[in-house]
Order: structure tokens, then C-alpha cells, then sequence
């Protein structure tokens, strides 16, 4: 499957001021996302996964990302945006921190 931009979804307050971090222009404190797909976190912090958000993601936002297989949550993670390349319009991710989804009961 691929990337759904009607599965990523802003969380809370947005800033939208702007300010130069090691060359790279930064806006606001991070943003942070949540993203819900069927694909699993190794296909998701692919780069380019995200290319069709261009324009809503910035240097260091947050992506909370769920996995949900046959109606489960499978995997869980966080990842955070390290690459925006305004000339190629190519947004990479870094590897998903994972959370524990065990459901013992």
C-alpha cells in the first residue's frame, strides 16, 4: 500500500514561525504527526514514502506511526523528518523508534 495523506493527521498546536538551523531553514518547534497504514515501519521510513506531504512537513517533526494488520495494531513507532530537499521534493525519515504493542490478555 501506499502512502494515504487522508491517514496523517497534525497533533495539537501547530507553530509556524521560522528560524536558520545549520543552514537548513526550521519552522517553529517540531510538529508532530500521527500516521496510520497497513504498511509495515520498514516501508514507511523509506525515503521519498512521505514525497506526497511535501509542503507539510519540516526539518525535526515528529510522525507517530501505527501499523494495523487485519484489524490489529501489529507495530508501533516514532520517527522524525531529517531530510526536506525543496530541490528534488524528497522527504526522508529516520528509522522508526519502536513501541511495545503486546497485548497480553
Amino acid at each position: 500500500m501506499a502512502f494515504s495523506l487522508k491517514r496523517l493527521n497534525a497533533i495539537g498546536g501547530q507553530s509556524a514561525s521560522t528560524y536558520m538551523a545549520s543552514g537548513a531553514v526550521v519552522k517553529g518547534g517540531p510538529m508532530v504527526h500521527s500516521y496510520v497504514s497497513e504498511d509495515p515501519l520498514a516501508t514507511v521510513r523509506a525515503s521519498g514514502y512521505f514525497n506526497d506531504a511535501f509542503g507539510l512537513f519540516n526539518l525535526g517533526d515528529w510522525i507517530f506511526v501505527t501499523t494495523i494488520t487485519g484489524g490489529a495494531v501489529t507495530a508501533a513507532g516514532i520517527m522524525i523528518v531529517n531530510s526536506v530537499n525543496a530541490a528534488t521534493r524528497v522527504i526522508d525519515v529516520t528509522d522508526a523508534t519502536a513501541m511495545t504493542v503486546t497485548d497480553t490478555d
